[in-house]
């Protein structure tokens, strides 16, 4: 099994040191990847967001069963 971790713009710093911890754990079981997609710099918000989710769904591969994971739950 593969896990493909998908973020818009670079993965904050407080962030690595979990996704780190999460790859040691479930490495045993599965590959995990870290995409990190370019923030788009569009200063119309409804831009930016169809632009990053069109760049989400892009590196999303085919086949693939997809969980959000969101900070607004």
């Amino acid at each position: 099994m593969t896990i493909n971790i998908i973020s818009i713009g670079k993965l904050a710093e407080e962030w690595r040191p979990l996704v780190e911890k999460y790859k040691r754990k479930v490495g045993f079981y599965s590959i995990t990847n870290i995409i990190e997609l370019k923030e788009n710099k569009d200063k119309k918000r409804e831009i930016r967001i169809k632009k990053e989710t069109e760049a989400i769904l892009n590196a999303i591969p085919k086949g693939s069963d997809v969980i959000l994971l969101s900070l607004n739950g």
